[in-house]
C-alpha cells in the first residue's frame, strides 16, 4: 500500500503540465463555457468528469483540457486529485562480510 495526499489544481486556459502518480481524479467544470476532458465534452451544469480509484496510479496530462470557447474570465476547471508518494529505493549496503 502506498501513501497518498490529495491536492487541488485550477484552471481558466490550456496547461501542458502532467500529473504524476495520479491514482484518482475529478474535474469540475465550474465555469461558464463547455469543457472538452478527454474528447468528452463537460458542460458547467453537467456531472463531473471523474477517474475512479482502482488500486493502481497513472499520469494525468493537463493538455487532455481543452477550452474551445471562452475566455479565462469565462473558463474555470477545478481538479480535484490523489497522488501516489513511491516509496524511495533502499540501496543494499555493499560491505556483506559472507
Amino acid at each position: 500500500m502506498y501513501k497518498s495526499f490529495l491536492k487541488k489544481k485550477y484552471l481558466t486556459k490550456p496547461d501542458k503540465e502532467v500529473l504524476e502518480q495520479v491514482s484518482q481524479i475529478t474535474i469540475y467544470n465550474d465555469g461558464q463555457e463547455d469543457v472538452v476532458i478527454m474528447g468528452r465534452t463537460v458542460t458547467s451544469d453537467d456531472n463531473p468528469f471523474v477517474v475512479p480509484s482502482d488500486g493502481t496510479y497513472s499520469d494525468f496530462d493537463l493538455a487532455e483540457i481543452e477550452f474551445p470557447n471562452g475566455t479565462p474570465a469565462t473558463n474555470k476547471v477545478n481538479i480535484i486529485y490523489k497522488k501516489v508518494i513511491l516509496p524511495k529505493a533502499i540501496k543494499a549496503p555493499n560491505n556483506c562480510n559472507n
